[in-house]
């Protein structure tokens, strides 16, 4: 299975069969098998959530670069209400730029 960071499975990661070349025969998935592909997909469980994760943060602060370029005016009714959704916005885009950086991930713009 493919677990998430709350261990929730979101995807399977499947070997069908084991082909010898030596002897052009199948045989059977051993015990250390299933252990390296336990390993693999650990591996891509989190390379992926990662990318994800990476995405996410690059969204987010996309959305609050526009949001700070074109800001509302404050002193109207819309401009009070969308206020506190910037803020909210712009907070989770720092969030996820601080997590990517600490995983180590960069956006090209960096």
């Amino acid at each position: 299975p493919l677990f998430d960071s709350t261990s929730s499975v979101w995807g399977v990661l499947q070997l069908l069969n084991k082909h010898n070349s030596h002897t052009d025969v199948d045989t059977p998935f051993t015990e250390k098998d299933e252990e390296a592909m336990m390993v693999i997909s650990s591996h891509a469980s989190h390379a992926i959530e990662n990318i994800r994760l990476h995405t996410l943060s690059l969204s987010l602060l996309q959305r609050s670069t526009t949001i700070k370029e074109k800001p509302k005016d404050s002193s109207t009714d819309e401009g009070k209400s969308h206020a506190p959704r910037a803020q909210s916005i712009l907070a989770r885009a720092s969030k996820g730029v601080a997590i990517s950086r600490s995983l180590g991930l960069q956006s090209h713009a960096e």
